[in-house]
């Protein structure tokens, strides 16, 4: 089933008449009062959006809202397939519950849950316990078309050049060749890698690509069939990718986790509120980050149904207490007569063996894709990753197996997927190039006590209430531009809270965001609507309105 055209679904053509009407008592969208002062072809854009998920079409959407509608959002996804929905996101349900908002900006019909009774009827929504992603997909695809945001798919951006004018160049390339823009701000809307990449552990450095992928890869599941599968790691991710390898028909999955035990409790879930949503942004910076620090440190754990996924087949076992201490390819015959490559090793260990991630994997919080991150839409895949997914995909042929070592034995795989994350790394995203030391991280600008020094938290950028980016100290005058430049994607968190992190407060980034864009444009050419203001002369009244008493013939006088 799929979401259906309004021509030929009533429900769905009376939503956008509903969602028409309530627009318009909000009057929304804002009448546009960017003018445009610049004679130049193409025009320069106000906004330019890099990633059109979740996270860039809501920003696009909010902007519009704003009344700013010379914006342009780039994806290299080609259409309706934007984001992780339909590429690595291998959960059968969202995480998120149902009812969450989402990226409706406060106006009802806009909702998930408006546009599914419209398609699918109400009863079906009860029905239903968790969003399944495809139909996540579906509404976005809708909200794209009935908001009429503006999106180039295919759209590969190679570089982005901030210029000492206060404007920046942005450069991709498509199918139908190299184009480039010029824009006064650049929204960064590409998801859990936003200013990096997938985090693969030092041990993966001397295996074959052909025998691994990261958990945000594009693997071609089916080709696990009959095959021994290791997947590094416990979280959300790893344990969707477990299942997904189990439901393809791997033979054997086994789940190598560091740590005894297993989080039971999302700490974060604890202090869930508007609260946290609206405040964190002001709290010290030794606050934020202790925060952070402990959450890492405590992890978040998978959804139980998630792991129950996983355990419900008997060829899954979970290695707890399992770093890994070294990874070899091999063939079966080298590989010593001491190999537990069938051993039911760990068989019945507890079934909640989650939430962790790679032996000394240095990420920020949550970036295994935990209870959350992994709904972030706007995941808009390193370049390597999709290319190195696609060798991967040939694992049926492979002659080749990895030996596995921990401190508990050795095991056999014919393939290992690394759910460890992401990082900020500025040498796998050559199109940021030109930001790489230009920008303030947190190491930049907070020096942690003694005991939670974290480089995955350093690394990450230090932002503006906005989410602009802002220079490196001392660099404030030459360096202005770089706040033209905003983060919209999940790096941002560490800054404003777990809002770029997944559905449930996007609404509420994208309309900070929004404003922040909006104050900015406005400041900058402040001279500009003062001159405006002088100069504008249409008359609220013409003269005809009254009589003038001293002009009047007949008038009492004492």
């Amino acid at each position: 089933m799929t979401a259906r055209d309004p021509n030929h679904n009533p429900g769905l053509a009376a939503l956008e008449q509903r969602l028409a009407e309530e627009m318009n008592l909000l009057e929304l969208p804002a009448k546009p009062w960017r003018v445009s002062r610049q004679q130049v072809k193409p025009p320069i854009l106000d906004v330019a959006i890099i990633g059109a998920g979740l996270c860039g079409l809501t920003a696009a959407a909010a902007l519009k809202l704003q009344g700013i509608d010379n914006v342009l959002c780039l994806d290299r996804a080609p259409a309706g397939r934007e984001g992780p929905w339909l590429t690595y996101a291998r959960m059968a349900t969202l995480r998120t519950r149902k009812e969450a908002a989402g990226p409706a900006l406060g106006i009802p019909s806009l909702t998930f849950r408006a546009w599914f009774e419209a398609c699918y009827g109400r009863q079906a929504w009860f029905a239903m316990p968790l969003i399944p992603r495809q139909r996540f997909m579906e509404y976005l695809v809708w909200y794209r078309q009935v908001l009429a945001l503006p999106v180039i798919n295919d759209a590969t951006v190679t570089r982005v050049e901030p210029q000492a004018n206060g404007l920046i160049d942005i450069y991709w390339r498509s199918p139908v060749g190299e184009a480039r823009r010029v824009a006064r701000r650049v929204v960064i809307a590409t998801g859990l890698d936003g200013l990096g990449a997938p985090q693969l552990p030092s041990l993966a450095a001397g295996l074959p690509a052909s025998l691994m992928a990261h958990g945000a890869d594009d693997i071609a599941m089916p080709l696990l069939a009959g095959k021994r599968v290791a997947v590094v790691g416990a979280g959300a991710s790893a344990m969707d990718n477990a299942a997904a390898a189990l439901e393809a028909g791997a033979a054997r999955v086994d789940i190598f986790i560091r740590r005894e035990s297993i989080p039971r409790i999302d700490k974060f879930t604890g202090i869930g509120s508007q609260g946290m949503v609206q405040g964190y942004i002001g709290l010290p910076d030794e606050l934020k980050w202790t925060l952070m620090f402990e959450g890492e440190q405590a992890q978040i754990p998978p959804p139980r149904h998630s792991v129950l996924r996983v355990s419900a087949h008997s060829r899954a076992y979970f290695h707890l207490n399992s770093p890994l201490l070294s990874l070899r390819p091999c063939t079966d015959a080298d590989a010593g007569a001491d190999i537990n490559a069938g051993a039911d090793i760990n068989a019945g260990a507890d079934i909640n063996a989650g939430a962790d991630i790679n032996a000394g994997a240095d990420i920020n919080a949550d970036a295994d894709i935990n209870a959350g991150a992994d709904i972030n839409a706007d995941a808009d895949i390193y370049a390597k990753a999709r290319t190195h997914a696609s060798t991967r995909a040939d694992v049926s042929t492979h002659a080749g197996a990895i030996e596995v070592t921990t401190a508990k034995g050795r095991w056999l795989a014919d393939f290992i997927i690394f759910a460890t994350g992401f990082k900020v790394d500025f040498d796998a995203r050559p199109e940021f190039s030109p930001l790489r030391d230009r920008i303030r991280l947190w190491r930049h600008s907070y020096q942690p006590p003694a005991g939670q020094q974290h480089s995955g938290l350093a690394n990450s950028p230090y932002l503006g209430e906005h989410f602009e980016l802002l220079p490196r100290p001392g660099r404030e005058a030459q360096d202005a531009v770089i706040s033209n430049l905003y983060c919209f994607a999940y790096p941002a968190v560490m800054s404003h809270g777990k809002i770029t992190s997944g559905i449930p407060s996007i609404s509420e980034g994208a309309l900070r965001l929004a404003r922040g864009i909006t104050r900015s444009l406005f400041v900058e050419d402040g001279q500009y609507y003062l001159d405006r203001f002088r100069a504008y002369d249409t008359p609220e009244l013409l003269g005809d309105e009254w009589r003038d008493a001293d002009q009047q013939q007949e008038f009492f006088s004492v």
